[in-house]
C-alpha cells in the first residue's frame, strides 16, 4: 500500500491532513519495540502464565531468529501470516517477527473452531498459518491439518509446543535456536516498515454474519495508543495485565501496543479465571487492568469472597467496555477494592480500538457518568448522529446511529467491495450500526444496536436504557446476577421483549418462579418512568447466556431460541398484550 492510495473515500488530501495535523506520524510498534530494546534492553517486559519471563532484550533476540526464518521462507512484505495464538510470549515473538518483514498478520481468536476459522482463512488467504499444537482440550494443529485442503492457499503450518505433528514447523525451535547474528542484523535491516502499511486484518468479533476483515494501518494503531498512553498517562513504571484474547483489536492495543511504546511490562493470562486474575495482580503488582464487563463482574465477586487473600494496591487504573455499560454494584466493589480510576469505553474492530474516552476528572467519581454514559469522543474524531432510516442528522438529545470519520478508522473490509460500500456511504462516513445518544456536556449515551432494537408494532424499543434501569434491580437481587432483553419474533407486533436473567447458583434455574420474576422487574421499570409498551413480555431463566469469542452475549443466536420456545407456546409471560 502506498502513501497517497485513495482507501474507502479517504482522499489523499484527508490522509496528507492527518500527518500534517500529527494524527498519523509514519511510524510503527517496530520503531518502538527497537527504542525500548535500546533504552532499557535489561527490563522485564514479557511474562505469561506458563513461566516464561523474558527481558527487552532477550524478546529482540529471539524476534530476530523468527524474522530471518520468516525472511528465507518469503513470508515478507506484504505477505498475510494468519495465526489463532493465546496470550502467551511465543505470540509476541512472532508478532513483532512477522511486523519486522513488512508482512501483515491476520488474526483468529482461538475460541473460533472449524468452519468459522477455515472461512476467515479463505478471507485473507494466508500462505502460513501459526497455532498451538493444543490448548483448552481442542487439537490446533491437527485440525488445521485436517481443514488445510479446504484452504488452498496455506504452504506452512507452524506450531507452538512440543507435539509437531509430521510436515509442520516447530515455532519453538526456530525462536530458541542461535543464528547467525551479523547475518540477521543484515538482512532485517533492509526492511523498513512504514506507517501506512497494513499492519493486520482483524475480524469483526460481532454475532452475525459473514467474517469481515478489517483493514488496520499502522496509522491507525499508532494513534489510538498515544491517546491512550496520554490519557491513562501509561509510563515505564506501569505493569499491565493482558487478560483478553492478543488476537483481538482491544488486547493488541493496551497489552501489547501500549507497554512497547512506554517500555513497560506487561502480565498476560492465557485464558479467563478470576482466581489466577487476583493472584497475578497481587504477585506481579499490576498497575493498569483492562477487561470486558463479564470480567470484571467476575472478578470483583471474587473479591468480595476472598477480601483477606490479596493485596490490590498496586492497581491504580481500569478500563471496562463489553456487551453493556459498566453496572453499578460492580463500580462499589472496584472503589472498596482501590481503583483510583476506572473508566468505560467504547469502540468497534473497525475503529481500531475504542474511540470514546472517560479521561476526564469529572468521571473519577461519577458513579452516573460511569455507570450511564460511554465517555466522550477522542477530539481529532469526527462523528455524527444520523438516523438510520433518513440519514439526516438528530437533533441533540434524540437516538441516532454513530457515524465516524476519523485517524482511528480502519480502511475497509478486505476483498469484500461490497461490505465495504454497505458500511460507509459516499461521503466516507463509517456507519457503526450502534445507536447513541449526547448529552449537552458531549458525554455520549449508548442506546442498543441496530439490531437490538425491538419494534413492537409501529414503537421502537431501544433496550440499553431499560437494560441500565434493571442493572440497579439486578444489584439487590439475592439469586439474579445479570438481565438482558432479547427481541422475540410475533406475528401480530412484529417482536416482543423478551427478559432473559442468569441467576446465580444453578439450582435457582428449577426454585425460581419466572411470571413473578417478571412482573417484580416491570414493576421496577414501571417505578422508573418506562411506558407499557416499553416493558418486556416474556422470560426465560440461563445459567450463562450464549457469548461471543470476546464475551459479548449472542443475541441473534437466543432471538432464535427463544423465538421457536415462543412457537411451541413454551416461553412464560405474561398474557398477549397485557401492556398494550
Amino acid at each position: 500500500m502506498q502513501r497517497g492510495q485513495l482507501i474507502v473515500n479517504l482522499s489523499k488530501e484527508e490522509q496528507d491532513s492527518y500527518y500534517a495535523l500529527g494524527y498519523w506520524k509514519d511510524e510503527t510498534i517496530v520503531d518502538y519495540f527497537k527504542k525500548s530494546v535500546k533504552k532499557n534492553p535489561n527490563k522485564e517486559f514479557l511474562v505469561d502464565t506458563r513461566g516464561k519471563r523474558f527481558t527487552y532484550a532477550q524478546v529482540d533476540e529471539r524476534v530476530k531468529r523468527l524474522a530471518l526464518k520468516f525472511h528465507d521462507m518469503g513470508l515478507d512484505r506484504g505477505e498475510m501470516i494468519a495465526h489463532q495464538m493465546t496470550n502467551c510470549a511465543e505470540a509476541y515473538i512472532m508478532m513483532l517477527a512477522a511486523y519486522s518483514v513488512e508482512a501483515i498478520l491476520s488474526p483468529i481468536v482461538p475460541v473460533y473452531k472449524g468452519k468459522g476459522v477455515v472461512e476467515m482463512l479463505n478471507v485473507t488467504k494466508p500462505r502460513a498459518i501459526i497455532v498451538h499444537d493444543a490448548f483448552g482440550g481442542y487439537e490446533y494443529a491437527k485440525k488445521i491439518g485436517e481443514s488445510k485442503k479446504e484452504i488452498p492457499s496455506i504452504e506452512h503450518i507452524f506450531v507452538e509446543g512440543k507435539n509437531v505433528p509430521e510436515g509442520m514447523i516447530s515455532l519453538n525451535e526456530i525462536i530458541e535456536n542461535p543464528v547467525d547474528t551479523k547475518r540477521a542484523d543484515s538482512i532485517l535491516s533492509d526492511y523498513h516498515p512504514r506507517g501506512w502499511n497494513i499492519e493486520k486484518v482483524a475480524f469483526t468479533a460481532g454475532t452475525t454474519g459473514t467474517p469481515k476483515g478489517s483493514i488496520q494501518r499502522f496509522d491507525n494503531q499508532m494513534y489510538n495508543i498515544r491517546k491512550y498512553i496520554e490519557g491513562l498517562k501509561i509510563t515505564e513504571d506501569d505493569i499491565t495485565l493482558g487478560m483478553t484474547p492478543i488476537t483481538h483489536q482491544w488486547c493488541w492495543l493496551y497489552a501489547f501496543g501500549m507497554p512497547i511504546m512506554t517500555n513497560s511490562k506487561v502480565v498476560l493470562m492465557d485464558s479467563w479465571n478470576a482466581e489466577n486474575c487476583s493472584r497475578l495482580i497481587d504477585k506481579e503488582k499490576v498497575t493498569y487492568f483492562c477487561g470486558m464487563t463479564t470480567f470484571l463482574l467476575d472478578f470483583t465477586d471474587h473479591w468480595i469472597k476472598n477480601k483477606d487473600k490479596y493485596n490490590f494496591s498496586s492497581l491504580r487504573v481500569g478500563h471496562v467496555a463489553g456487551q453493556k455499560l459498566v453496572p453499578r454494584r460492580m463500580i462499589k466493589a472496584a472503589r472498596e477494592i482501590g481503583f483510583k480510576n476506572l473508566y468505560g469505553v467504547w469502540g468497534q474492530t473497525e475503529n481500531c480500538a475504542p474511540v470514546t474516552h472517560a479521561v476526564d476528572p469529572k468521571a473519577t467519581d461519577s458513579d452516573d457518568l460511569l455507570c450511564d454514559k460511554t465517555g466522550l469522543m477522542w477530539p481529532e474524531m469526527q462523528y455524527d448522529l444520523k438516523d438510520p432510516e433518513t440519514g439526516k442528522s438528530v437533533p441533540q438529545g434524540s437516538i441516532g446511529e454513530m457515524c465516524m470519520k476519523g485517524p482511528s478508522i480502519c480502511q475497509g473490509y478486505y476483498g469484500n467491495v461490497e461490505a465495504t460500500a454497505k458500511t460507509w456511504d459516499k461521503d466516507g462516513w463509517f456507519h457503526a450500526t450502534n445507536l447513541f445518544s449526547v448529552d449537552p456536556d458531549g458525554w455520549l449515551i449508548f442506546q442498543g444496536r441496530l439490531i437490538e432494537m425491538l419494534r413492537r408494532g409501529a414503537e421502537n424499543v431501544y433496550l440499553a436504557g431499560i437494560e441500565r434501569s434493571l442493572d440497579v434491580f439486578v444489584g439487590n437481587h439475592p439469586k439474579i446476577k445479570e438481565a438482558t432483553i432479547v427481541a422475540v419474533q410475533d406475528e401480530r407486533l412484529g417482536e416482543r421483549g423478551c427478559l432473559c436473567l442468569v441467576v446465580r447458583e444453578k439450582q435457582f434455574l428449577n426454585e425460581l418462579n419466572h411470571v413473578q420474576l417478571l412482573e417484580g422487574f416491570n414493576t421496577h421499570l414501571l417505578q422508573q418512568g418506562f411506558n407499557k409498551f416499553q416493558l418486556p413480555e416474556y422470560v426465560h431463566l440461563y445459567e450463562d447466556y450464549p457469548r461471543s469469542a470476546m464475551q459479548r452475549i449472542k443475541k441473534l443466536d437466543m432471538s432464535k431460541e427463544l423465538s421457536e420456545l415462543k412457537r411451541k407456546k413454551q416461553l412464560k409471560g405474561v398474557a398477549e398484550d397485557a401492556l398494550r
